[in-house]
């Protein structure tokens, strides 16, 4: 027992070290090339030491195939990637070809495929040795082995020589010593490995131990030496590694020169400044990339011309420091894009008269062009249209739909996050400015934005801007307090009286007014339509939109609500089976329903009946029930929602938030699927909105229950869902909710079931 302990640390330590060694010397600096080749090459050493045991503990039957892919080959690759490590470690060899550095560094892994060739030079014996086995390579294995080990020895002495003597040329005083230390350790690593090659194992060592090969000790003798040269000679002498993080992420370019005008090290925004990579910046003259900068440059701030790696000439400002370190003086030159300075000026120009949400004019640049106008002192009038949405609206699609509809010479205008403004400079009359404002509101409706406008006369309200703002605030409230669409400061006038509106829903329904929108419903993975939301809607003749709110009062106060909803099932299912009859793919069909309405006692009876009618399958109907109508009705809803689900029936449960109680709710009911309002409940841009989004999608997924956001307005949104985890989505980023031939349409654009 203790033989197999003593034997098995034997290998565990070296690859402990080897692992060790390799994050220590990527940790350092992680940003430089260099010490990621070096990182790649620790950790091949590492698993060499591992492969080498894997040999010794397979079965006898394996022993060979397992000795060629996980011992033998991986030793080449290792020895390749050496070669490329010794390439990299100066600028000498930077102009070498691609296909070049190929052949030198990875050229000798063709006559390694011959270790798979079956042929007897190439086979592999096994010695039984009790506990592990010991594989006896043939003659052309070793000889091979010693070919590549011999090739690798010679190509990286002549690399290291040659590395040496540039750096020498230049006086890089870290990088002699580093190079010194890389062929200190390539010296004694390799005549080790070459001495050991042949005789794996020594007489004196005992029979029973399961010692890993001698030759492979040579690695850990080099891993030392290139350990030391990575962490004690590397970049950055004069930053102390406790401010690197500073120097990496500082805002300015930054190059650090020696006495000669060599760039002995770059930060990363100096390699996008001048749109290179840091290799290809090392060991460079700094005159070659800004005019003379390390002499005419010292302590002053001047502006200087620098050409991209494409050609493109920028102008940046140059300011520079001294300081020693470790008695070699070093010159810090930073470097400040003029070109992006000046835009950043012009953004903060810019941010001072604009919205940054909706690059509409602020309400600073609102007053400007008013204050304008009216220093003129106008002989017609100016009219004012301030605009109130209502509830948590989408300012960006706001924003868009106010630049399709309002005249082309008005200033459009976002005063703050519930409130746009129009300037109206063209001579209307106050009819024609009344007309705008239903307008804007009509259309907003249409596509679920609730809003009231409030209308401000010059000269007839106010002289100043002070006066035709609060003549238009005060037509705001009043058009909101009597149920109108748009109103005139002083001026009373319905488009919609609240006793027609209160009585009209039974006649509405008789005359047909009610229609259906259906929203798309896309799989994020696919990207193809998956189903689709059935949105009812009430257009009046002559008036338009009702906004929704006023539309379920009216439905209430008729007791409507429960007729309704049969016949809106009714009405979707069949529009189900017409689409399918007209060859276009089955997708889902969704919609809302109260609890009291799924818990009708005659609804499944009425529902199986609505199916059969329709001759649609059940799993091709969603029910969607709002979490914040349920708060009474749990218990019952998780007995009715079993029913459904034994009939094949799905439901989505549409939380009211992304808390804990919503959380508490998806693990008492059993749901197909969980919707979240992103436009309204989210605020995608806090992180811990994000972090609690993300943490209801995962608690979604473990209870079997798929994610659906609702509401998706921007790309950014869109990224940054699809990235949560969310399975489908659904808003105006997507699609508007469209009438039934618009949708028919939509489908064939985006050539679904294909």
């Amino acid at each position: 027992m203790l033989t197999f302990v003593a034997s098995l640390l034997l290998y565990i330590i070296p690859v402990f070290l080897l692992f060790h060694m390799a994050f220590e010397v990527y940790h350092r600096n992680r940003g430089y090339a260099l010490n990621r080749i070096a990182f790649i090459l620790l950790l091949l050493l590492g698993f060499l030491f591992a492969g080498n045991y894997l040999v010794r503990v397979t079965p006898e039957a394996y022993t060979s195939v397992v000795t060629r892919l996980f011992y033998y080959f991986p030793a080449i690759v290792t020895l390749s990637v050496s070669l490329h490590f010794y390439l990299r470690m100066t600028g000498r060899f930077q102009s070498i070809a691609k296909w070049k550095l190929l052949a030198v560094c990875y050229g000798q892994l063709l006559p390694a495929l011959a270790l798979f060739l079956p042929m007897s030079w190439f086979e592999i014996g096994v010695v039984d040795g009790g506990l592990w086995n010991v594989d006896i390579p043939g003659l052309g294995i070793k000889l091979l082995l010693l070919g590549c080990n011999c090739y690798s020895f010679l190509v990286s002495l002549i690399l290291v020589v040659a590395g040496l003597s540039y750096v020498k040329k230049y006086d890089l005083n870290l990088k002699i010593k580093q190079f010194r230390t890389i062929l200190l350790g390539l010296i004694v690593g390799g005549t080790w490995g070459i001495v050991f090659l042949l005789h794996k194992r020594l007489p004196v060592i005992p029979h029973s131990l399961n010692c890993p090969d001698l030759g492979l000790f040579s690695i850990l003798w080099f891993a030392l030496f290139l350990r030391t040269a990575m962490l004690k000679f590397d970049f950055l002498p004069a930053i102390d590694r406790n401010y690197q993080k500073l120097y990496d992420l500082a805002p300015l370019a930054i190059l650090v020169v020696n006495a000669r005008g060599i760039i002995r090290d770059l930060n990363p925004q100096a390699a996008q400044l001048l749109e290179r990579a840091p290799e290809d910046l090392l060991y460079q003259h700094v005159d070659q990339i800004l005019l003379s900068a390390a002499n005419r440059i010292k302590g002053a701030a001047v502006d200087f011309c620098v050409v991209t790696r494409n050609g493109v000439a920028k102008t940046v400002q140059v300011d520079s420091y001294d300081m020693e370190s470790q008695g070699e003086l070093l010159r810090y030159i930073a470097l400040a894009d003029v070109e992006q300075r000046r835009s950043a000026e012009e953004q903060i120009d810019y941010l001072a008269y604009h919205d940054p949400v909706t690059g509409l004019a602020n309400r600073t640049q609102f007053q400007r062009q008013m204050d304008m106008h009216l220093g003129s002192q106008p002989s017609r009038p100016i009219g004012v249209l301030l605009i109130r949405l209502a509830g948590e609206s989408d300012q960006v699609f706001a924003a868009d739909l106010l630049r399709q509809i309002v005249p082309e010479r008005a200033l459009i205008a976002r005063l703050d996050h519930e409130q746009f403004a129009l300037l109206i400079t063209d001579d209307l009359e106050l009819d024609q400015l009344l007309a705008l404002g239903n307008h804007v509101v009509t259309e907003g409706q249409a596509h679920d934005l609730n809003a009231n406008v409030g209308i401000g006369l010059y000269p007839d309200h106010g002289l100043t801007f002070d006066e035709l703002m609060q003549a238009a605030e005060s037509a705001v409230h009043q058009a909101n307090k009597m149920g109108l669409q748009a109103a005139i400061h002083g001026i009373v006038q319905r488009n919609l009286k609240a006793q027609d509106q209160q009585i009209g829903a039974q006649r509405a329904f008789d005359a047909g007014e009610f229609i259906y929108y259906y929203q798309p419903l896309l799989d994020v993975r696919s990207g193809r339509i998956i189903g689709t939301e059935a949105l009812l809607r009430w257009v009046r003749p002559g008036v338009g939109l009702v906004p929704f709110q006023d539309f379920l009062m009216s439905v209430d106060k008729e007791d409507l609500r429960d007729e309704i909803s049969y016949w809106v099932l009714e009405n979707i299912c069949h529009q189900q089976r017409q689409w399918t009859e007209q060859g276009l793919p089955q997708v889902q069909m969704s919609v809302n329903c109260t609890p009291q309405f799924l818990l009708h006692p005659q609804f499944p009876t009425r529902l199986i009946e609505t199916l059969s009618r329709s001759g649609i399958q059940p799993e091709m109907l969603s029910l969607v029930v709002k979490e914040d109508s349920m708060t009474d009705s749990v218990e019952a809803l998780l007995k009715r929602g079993n029913e459904l689900l034994e009939l094949g029936i799905k439901l989505t449960l549409d939380v009211c938030g992304i808390g804990s109680g919503s959380l508490h709710v998806i693990k008492q009911l059993d749901v197909h699927a969980i919707m979240v309002d992103c436009s309204r409940q989210v605020n995608l841009q806090a992180e811990p909105d994000q972090v609690r989004l993300h943490t209801l999608i995962a608690m979604s997924y473990s209870s079997g229950k798929r994610v659906i956001a609702k509401g998706v307005e921007t790309f950014e949104q869109w990224e940054l869902l699809s990235a949560l985890g969310c399975d489908q989505m659904q808003g105006q980023f997507v699609s508007k909710p469209l009438e039934a031939h618009d949708f028919v349409r939509y489908m064939h654009q985006k050539k679904l079931g294909a």
